[in-house]
């Protein structure tokens, strides 16, 4: 569903008397469904594992327990980090 609504919105850029030159997309589990063939260019944005789970705590509430199920469902960081072609190491603050 993720992808289709992608698909639909890159159409419709591309559609305009001006398109944009550049489509950017943010795709949750993005490896893990086989996007990578799809796109030009990958950026991995990524944070120490106990930054995620502070960040996943305030967002979610759910503990220590949830956060390393997700996770373990999740390609680990070194492999998504060699797979992007950039990667931004995202541990810093918003500022």
């Amino acid at each position: 569903a993720v992808y289709r609504e992608l698909d639909q919105e890159y159409q419709r850029q591309k559609s305009l008397t001006n398109p944009p030159s550049l489509f950017v997309a943010e795709i949750p589990l993005f490896f893990e469904s086989g996007g990578k063939r799809d796109y030009d260019t990958v950026i991995a944005v990524i944070a120490d594992p106990e930054i995620s789970y502070q960040r996943f705590e305030l967002a979610t509430g759910y503990d220590q327990k949830e956060f390393n199920q997700r996770m373990a469902r999740q390609l680990s960081l070194h492999n998504k980090a060699r797979q992007a072609d950039y990667v931004i190491m995202n541990n810093g603050t918003l500022a």
